[in-house]
């Protein structure tokens, strides 16, 4: 494909066919993405939010917004979900990448003001052996990238650790400690030296037995497990 160029000269009216050229191929700015339903961009094939700096490209002919979709995004995925809520702690990775990122060690909410996917790690409350029915178990998990619909999430985190309780954000849930895989579900981290992930930013253990890391099954039997976490993160 050969790339077209034009060199506009200062105060000269531009001619209608190039007015509708530079729509039909070139990249439109727009103010918010609810200008995406404004009938003037029904030639246009890219647009650039500046309020958020997303490029949003043409899925169908028409006029709408639901006639675009973000550039660079797989079919049927909807982009990164937009969150509200402050993040806990910002990191930016080895690729350059800025990432926003959430931590509950208690219940809460997280409030989706856009449908799209954020990167989660649930961990559920570890157990302990003895007083506790079954033996020591690291807590569940559930990770990966997820899709979140607009509105508040209810996060679930264990209150008291040591009695494998499952963790929860939104529709998602673990495995309770000890559950094992069951269809949706996440399983329970089998392995005692726990689960590792760099969701932080830096590589975090959870899990191990006897340690005092989130999701913890108990140091020996009759010892009670740690409360679990829940984290999110999405490109700042």
């Amino acid at each position: 494909m050969a790339l077209r160029w034009k060199n506009f000269v200062p105060n000269t009216p531009l001619k209608a066919a190039e007015v509708n050229d530079l729509a039909n191929n070139g990249c439109v700015q727009i103010d918010t993405a609810t200008d995406l339903d404004d009938p003037n961009l029904v030639d246009a094939n890219l647009a650039f939010d500046l309020a958020t700096s997303t490029l949003y490209h043409r899925a169908a002919a028409g006029v709408g917004a639901d006639k675009w979709t973000l550039a660079g995004v797989l079919p049927g995925l909807r982009g990164w979900a937009e969150i509200s809520d402050a993040p806990t702690s910002t990191y930016t990775d080895t690729d350059g990448v800025k990432w926003n990122v959430w931590t509950y060690t208690a219940a809460g909410t997280l409030h989706v003001t856009k449908e799209g996917l954020l990167d989660v790690v649930l961990i559920g409350d570890g157990r302990g052996g003895a007083g506790y029915t079954g033996s020591r178990c690291s807590g569940g998990f559930l990770d990966g990238t997820r899709q979140f619909a607009v509105g508040a999430q209810a996060v679930t985190v264990a209150t008291a650790g040591g009695q494998g309780n499952p963790a929860a954000l939104g529709p998602y849930r673990t495995a309770a400690a000890g559950e094992g895989r069951n269809g949706t579900w996440a399983s329970a981290i089998d392995d005692p030296t726990g689960y590792t992930s760099t969701i932080r930013g830096t590589s975090e253990t959870f899990g191990e037995w006897g340690s005092t890391q989130p999701g913890a099954g108990g140091a020996s039997p009759g010892a009670g497990g740690v409360t679990g976490i829940v984290i999110v993160r999405r490109p700042a």
